[in-house]
């Protein structure tokens, strides 16, 4: 139950209602395979997602304990991830937007998958975002989204854990994310805010 998305191809729909019919091909062996979802995207939010801002946690201010490592597992953000933080331990970005604005934000991430469909809850490595001194429970203010984890061992198989959307200010804005008091191990690659604007990470 791992799930991934594939891209298919780009369609032209009408004002209303339309069908999207997808076929599975007859003969010969199919391999087994679950179909959560048809996903459609626009090509303003696919211009977004290409100018995504990787904002990254090593060069974070961190409270706490966590390793920096640098390496090519899975191809990295900025080549290095900060590894196993500690609890409770928190990372400090500091961003200069040109203007303010709302930005879709993500972690990458790497922590073992715990349920039985291998995927974990947001909530389940940290619990608490700052943006400029407002604080954001996870599961209260932010939706406590959930994200594929990793097998057991394989903590470098980054998936990305969907925040929303948060609003950046005109100028310099910081965002604090707290690590749980939980002892799971977790890698954490980069924060990721996508917008209509490049970001500057201090």
């Amino acid at each position: 139950y791992g799930f991934s998305s594939v891209p298919l191809c780009t369609v032209e729909l009408k004002e209303g209602s339309n069908t999207v019919i997808l076929s599975v091909p007859g003969g010969g062996n199919i391999n087994f395979y679950n179909f959560d979802r048809l996903i459609v995207v626009t090509e303003a939010e696919i211009t977004a997602i290409k100018k995504a801002n990787a904002i990254e946690a090593e060069n974070a201010a961190i409270d706490g304990t966590s390793n920096i490592k640098t390496g090519t597992q899975n191809n990295p953000s900025g080549g290095a991830w900060a590894e196993n933080p500690g609890r409770g331990g928190t990372f400090t970005f500091t961003v200069t937007a040109e203007k303010a604005g709302e930005f879709g934000a993500y972690l990458r991430l790497g922590s073992y998958g715990t349920t039985s469909d291998k995927t974990r809850k947001l909530s389940a490595v940290f619990d608490l975002i700052t943006i400029n001194g407002v604080e954001y429970v996870i599961g209260e203010n932010i939706p406590d989204m959930s994200f594929a984890g990793a097998g057991k061992g394989k903590y470098y198989d980054w998936s990305l854990a969907n925040l929303g959307k948060i609003t950046l200010l005109e100028g310099e804005n910081t965002i604090t994310i707290r690590k749980t008091d939980a002892a799971d191990w977790l890698n954490f690659d980069c924060l990721l805010l996508f917008g209509p604007q490049t970001l500057t990470a201090a």
